[in-house]
């Protein structure tokens, strides 16, 4: 683990941001109030797996209030539903408090051009 000022976080999220990437706010934000930034590397599958997923209203089919919202929920849940990124680009049916597709179509972009032979993935 590597202690990081968070000007440079800043900087990198206002690259990206410039480079036409959407930053959501609250990142930032919480970067500046945050008063110690650590950078690390996940060593294993389980390590990512057992990171928490955000608990949004956009997302909330994936979360469902009171229920285990790790990487590894989530992905059960969407295996256990057939569910896609792409398909969850589409309505379900379901209203937006539950699910926004909009939300799901920068999943489904990031999804698409994830290189898993990466070593930055390894």
């Amino acid at each position: 683990m590597k202690q990081v000022d968070s000007g440079i976080i800043l900087d990198r999220l206002h690259a990206r941001e410039a480079r036409g990437h959407h930053i959501d706010g609250r990142l930032a934000q919480a970067v500046k109030d945050h008063g110690n930034l650590f950078l690390l590397t996940l060593d294993d599958e389980q390590s990512f797996l057992s990171l928490i997923w955000q608990e949004i209203d956009a997302t909330r089919l994936l979360t469902p209030r009171g229920q285990p919202r790790t990487v590894g929920d989530v992905a059960g849940r969407m295996l256990e539903h057939s569910w896609t990124f792409s398909s969850l680009s589409q309505s379900v049916g379901l209203p937006p408090t539950q699910h926004l597709p909009s939300a799901f179509k920068s999943f489904e972009r990031i999804n698409s051009v994830f290189d898993f032979a990466s070593p930055r993935t390894k």
